[in-house]
Formats: C-alpha cells, structure tokens, sequence
C-alpha cells in the first residue's frame, strides 16, 4: 500500500497508532451487532478491546501467560496464577489438584510443560 514511500520512524509509530484508534470502533460496533452474546459479554469484550490497546505489551504477557496456565490445567488439572496481574511480583500461585503427597509430581509435570523464562519475554 504504501510502497515506494518514506516515513520517519515518528511518522510511522503514529499511523500505526491511528489505524488501532481507526479500527476499534469498527471492533467495538461488531460486538454490539452480535445477536450471540450477551450484554455482560459484549460489556467484557469491548473492555477487553480497550484494555489491549491502551496496554499492549501487558496484555500480550497476560495472554501469552493464560495460554501456558490453561496447558498446565488441561494436563494436571492444577490451576495456576500470577500474585499479581501486572508482573509486579515474581510470585505465581499453584492451586493443585493433588494431595499434599502427590506435590512432588505436580512440580514434575509442571516442569515437563514449559519453561517459566520465555513467558516474560
């Protein structure tokens, strides 16, 4: 589209902050217009629309955190999450399914599952 153009690096960081800002309210009137969902789903869907373009980076850590924790559940039935949303702590909570013997096998199977290192980055 733009082919055969130069834009400065600022002139770029700002056309592609303008086509979010363009495109969400596209996004925003999709959902409203989805007979499928309810008022409380497309309430948290259009935040959830909102908070990703306002956080971007957070909510790409969120996301790719959410997916590792939903691996985990489906394969030991052991809920994890963060201390706090927002990465401010290093601390991560496991809610295990097991009994308290059975901890040692958890910490294994979370272990075979991923590497905690690449969430972060």
């Amino acid at each position: 589209m733009f082919k055969g153009v130069h834009f400065t690096k600022t002139q770029t960081v700002n056309i592609k902050k303008w086509i979010e800002e363009i495109s969400i309210p596209l996004e925003v009137e999709k959902i409203l217009k989805d007979k499928k969902l309810s008022p409380h789903q497309k309430g948290a869907k259009i935040y959830r629309l909102f908070y990703c373009a306002r956080y971007p980076e957070l909510s790409k850590y969120q996301q790719k955190f959410k997916k590792v924790a939903d691996e985990i559940y489906r394969k030991t039935g052991a809920r994890i999450r963060l201390a706090n949303q927002y990465f401010e702590s290093d601390e991560i909570i496991v809610e295990p399914k097991y009994k308290i013997s059975e901890v040692e096998k958890l910490r294994s199977l979370i272990e075979s599952i991923m590497n905690w290192r690449p969430i972060l980055k």
